[in-house]
């Protein structure tokens, strides 16, 4: 018998959409989904400073 486990039990993704790189101050890096960032900051534990996408990788395609 299988039991269901939600889309959280695939392997390798979380089913959130596709992940870009965020950068912050010191240089630090965080893999996020964009709707994520726009809803509220992500905060830097080493500088403080937000995470946020660079201009080159929001101009893809």
């Amino acid at each position: 018998k299988r039991s269901f486990r939600g889309p959280a039990a695939r392997h390798g993704s979380s089913g959130g959409g596709v992940r870009v790189k965020a950068v912050c101050d010191c240089g630090r890096n965080v893999r996020v989904v964009p709707s994520v960032l726009a809803q509220a900051p992500i905060v830097c534990g080493g500088c403080g400073k937000p995470f946020r996408i660079p201009d080159a990788a929001v101009a893809v395609g």
